[in-house]
């Protein structure tokens, strides 16, 4: 088959089963479509809320040190990590997930400074290389080898509240800064929230993207009154959020029925009263100008030393050093009972379900506030909270049609490479991601503004605004990206380019393409079901529809080189309605 006959292949195959997901949306509660799984298949109008879920329970742990089956440990999988392979779904299957986050906590933190700080030494004054891409780099590094694929997972979900961007200039043109950041996210993912958002604080890449570094007190005569973007958004985004909540993550209203705020424009003022005088350190070279990676420092004469009055009514008393108001307010904010439930129904989001019911965030917020030992903010006990409760390991909750999030764009990516084995000869993965990024609408550490790429909020209009469910990564699928996706596929399954490399004529050594292991999936490859239900473990737990799981059987089965009817059936997994959406 020549090469404009596998586009024009691939093309029909697409319409085919894109057009078999409208049909099935657009079909009444038919009989014959119980088959077709999935949230295409219920009407959204007979959809349970979220809020009407039957209340259940956690597992036991007794149950949860037993060994799964094949299903759950992929479903647990595409939860817990940026992507595994399937001898990675057969050790969780064989030890159980408890285990195995047990495991995952004990591994070595696979930083990315180091990888940055290493490529920025070997850049001289004649060299054009592009630096911006350097910390890119180093992220790819770790992802495709670090053995801390549960801290990778976190610390992109952390990366999505805890926002910083290479979209400001300053940050892009000092890559240190971002890896810098990252860092701070990959080493507080299990440890203390307080510690997390202490060290955020005094991070130099958030001081000088929301503005707090070279923050000075106010000086009416100048004109000059303290920078409130940081002393917002710490609030806003970091820690309580706009609204009163109950430990359960439902908003609190007054007497009207309307939502009681958290704060108001004075607390902000207050808070920017405390948010002055930090500095960055002294740069660590002759070279730099900036030092964008160690903690902010104070300067005490730039700091109010005033009396300021917090949340709650907490007063800081005059004369404070400027570092012991900001540690007295970053307890204020972490203290706050919305803080728990805030934070972790994000993170039920980013990692679970888009939707999680009342209960479930209330059971993930109780351990926030104390993980039985009488500690608050203990991000291990949060996680395992998230991945061991029963909504999140109960594969009955496929059947939940209010249950499940739109798979990211950014993970789909990154997860196709990971659970394949994409590998280069020699064992470095530089990926400046241009490509990806342009196809996908989305690059870690590259959204438009400290709101992420997509609000948690976000209600699509239509079938699911209407149902009043969230879902939030609809908020970057345009009518582009839903053609870019597959085209980007194209390029990566059929084109065999999966990185954007650094141009070899400015780069320091030849790089290479990473190349997918499809070994396993080759000597499949005489047995078209057997190579599709294979695929369906890795990629959809075991759970595709069986008329699903058909037509792609029937695709690839008209096709005969064995490479191409892999590559086909990978393609066409991942572009059908029920890999997109994860339930």
């Amino acid at each position: 088959m020549n090469y404009l006959n596998k586009n024009s292949y691939i093309l029909l195959v697409f319409i085919t089963i894109f057009s078999l997901s409208f049909i099935s949306c657009g079909e009444s509660e038919s009989e014959n479509n119980n088959d077709d799984g999935g949230m295409q298949e219920m009407p959204m109008e007979d959809m349970e809320q979220p809020d009407e879920e039957p209340e259940d329970e956690p597992m036991e742990e007794e149950e949860e040190l037993e060994p799964i089956s094949m299903e759950e440990a992929s479903r647990f999988l595409s939860m817990a990590t940026l992507g595994a392979d399937y001898e990675e779904i057969v050790k969780v299957a064989e030890i159980g997930r408890r285990n195995w986050l047990e495991e995952q906590f004990d591994q070595p933190i696979g930083f990315n400074l180091p990888f940055t700080l290493d490529l920025k030494s070997r850049v001289n004054d004649t060299d054009r290389v592009d630096q911006f891409a350097f910390r890119r780099y180093s992220w790819w590094q770790q992802v495709m080898t670090s053995p801390d694929i549960l801290r990778q997972r976190v610390a992109f979900a952390l990366s999505e509240i805890f926002v910083v961007s290479d979209r400001l200039d300053i940050l892009a043109g000092h890559p240190e800064g971002m890896s810098s950041f990252y860092d701070v996210l990959l080493k507080n993912s299990f440890g203390n929230y307080r510690d997390l958002l202490y060290e955020v604080t005094l991070h130099p890449a958030m001081g000088v993207y929301l503005n707090h570094m070279n923050n000075k007190k106010a000086d009416p005569e100048k004109g000059r009154f303290p920078d409130e973007n940081y002393a917002r958004e710490s609030k806003q985004l970091l820690s309580i959020g706009l609204d009163e909540l109950n430990p359960d993550g439902t908003a609190k209203t007054d007497s009207m029925g309307f939502p009681i705020p958290t704060y108001d424009n004075s607390d902000i003022s207050e808070f920017a009263r405390v948010f002055t005088g930090l500095v960055s350190e002294e740069p660590r070279s002759e070279e730099e100008y900036i030092n964008l990676i160690d903690p902010m420092v104070m300067i005490e004469e730039f700091h109010d030393t005033g009396e300021k009055t917090l949340l709650n009514g907490q007063v800081l008393p005059g004369g404070q050093s400027g570092l012991k108001d900001i540690s007295d307010a970053v307890d204020n904010l972490f203290n706050h009972p919305n803080t728990g439930p805030f934070i972790c129904k994000q993170l039920i989001q980013r990692l679970v379900t888009s939707n999680p019911s009342p209960d479930y965030v209330q059971r993930v917020a109780n351990v926030f506030a104390d993980n039985g030992t009488g500690v608050r903010g203990d991000l291990r006990a949060v996680v395992s909270a998230i991945l061991l409760d029963d909504n999140a390991t109960g594969l009955s909750q496929a059947d939940n049609p209010g249950f499940g999030k739109f798979h990211e764009p950014w993970v789909r990516y990154v997860s196709l490479m990971r659970q394949f084995n994409a590998t280069t000869p020699d064992n470095f993965y530089y990926n400046g991601g241009y490509t990806a990024q342009f196809f996908l609408n989305q690059h870690i550490g590259s959204s438009p503004s400290v709101f992420n790429f997509f609000l948690p909020d976000f209600r699509p209009n239509g079938i699911i605004g209407d149902n009043s469910l969230f879902a939030p990564e609809f908020q970057i699928m345009t009518s582009s990206t839903i053609i870019n996706y597959p085209n980007l596929l194209f390029i990566m399954l059929f084109e065999e380019e999966l990185f954007s490399l650094p141009d070899p004529d400015f780069f320091f050594f030849p790089v290479s393409q990473p190349v997918f292991d499809f070994s396993d999936e080759l000597a499949l490859a005489g047995d078209p079901a057997a190579l599709v239900d294979r695929l369906d473990l890795i990629l959809t737990y075991g759970q595709m529809s069986e008329g699903m799981k058909q037509i792609i059987t029937d695709a690839v089965s008209q096709l005969e080189e064995p490479q191409f009817r892999v590559e086909a059936a990978l393609y066409l997994f991942m572009i059908s309605p029920e890999y997109v959406v994860q339930n």
